[in-house]
């Protein structure tokens, strides 16, 4: 039998060795590609205190990394569905409410969270109802969907950006709620301030607030809506320095002195 000289004793290890890793390598990463992948809901929901729902989430744009605003709402809610053809039900439909909370988490951890507060305290104290499920019919406008499709459910998207604040970057969102009155709502603003790099409520809860992109928002309650006796008129102005809506006219005129004069 011919000697291994050491040479070739090294060679063969050597070889084995290389053979050893290579197998190791493939098992690895066929074991790695067997494991199953989170969703990123699941990914976020990790993130999160335990038992919380999850209902919205929105990733920021052009900040250089993956950061996400993240709507939920503590274990304790209730589902509290009303009437579609209802006046509550056109904002609100199949509703949520409970203790909303608005997050941001990047890919590994959370990074802000501040909760958001109740717009009806004393009629609604057991929080805040946002909406989940709506009809097409409630949701668009007539003509953005088929009419044999107008009570189909849609579950409601709450995190839609769009500049609110009038510094040209969509980072704000606008929630709505109602206490039920026809033609009545109330509109919160929130959002990412990219040079604090935090979350900001913009704003408590208005009488139907829906600001322009110049950060503007005209408000009006007018003779003879619901019986209305005063004629009420306001502005807001989103002030950068504050980072608030603050209202910065308002002008209160009778109706029936007004009519009379007229």
């Amino acid at each position: 039998m011919p000697k291994i000289n050491k040479k070739h004793h090294q060679i063969i290890l050597i070889s084995l060795f290389l053979v050893a890793l290579i197998l190791t390598i493939i098992y690895l990463k066929n074991s790695k590609q067997k494991e199953p992948r989170l969703s990123e809901e699941e990914s976020i929901s990790a993130l999160l205190p335990e038992g919380v729902f999850l209902r919205d989430y929105q990733r920021v744009p052009n900040v250089g990394h993956e950061l996400m605003l993240v709507l939920y709402i503590e274990k304790d809610y209730q589902f509290s569905p009303w009437s579609f053809e209802s006046c509550p039900g056109a904002i609100l439909g199949k509703a949520i409410r409970g203790q909303y909370h608005l997050a941001l988490v990047n890919s590994q951890q959370l990074i802000d969270d501040i909760a958001v507060p109740a717009a009806y305290v004393e009629s609604q104290p057991s929080g805040l109802e946002l909406a989940y499920e709506n009809t097409k019919e409630n949701l668009y406008p007539v003509g953005q969907y088929d009419n044999k499709d107008k009570d189909q459910l849609e579950t409601v998207k709450l995190l839609k950006l769009q500049d609110y604040t009038g510094d040209n970057q969509e980072y704000e969102f606008l929630l709505t709620t109602t206490a039920g009155g026809c033609g009545f709502w109330d509109g919160l603003v929130a959002g990412y301030d990219p040079v604090d790099k935090k979350l900001v409520l913009y704003s408590g809860w208005l009488p139907r607030l829906k600001p322009n992109q110049k950060g503007e928002f005209d408000y009006l309650f007018d003779c003879g809506d619901h019986g209305n006796q005063t004629r009420v008129e306001s502005r807001y102005q989103f002030n950068p320095q504050t980072k608030e809506f603050e209202k910065v006219w308002e002008k209160e005129t009778d109706c029936i002195t007004s009519d009379n004069s007229s």
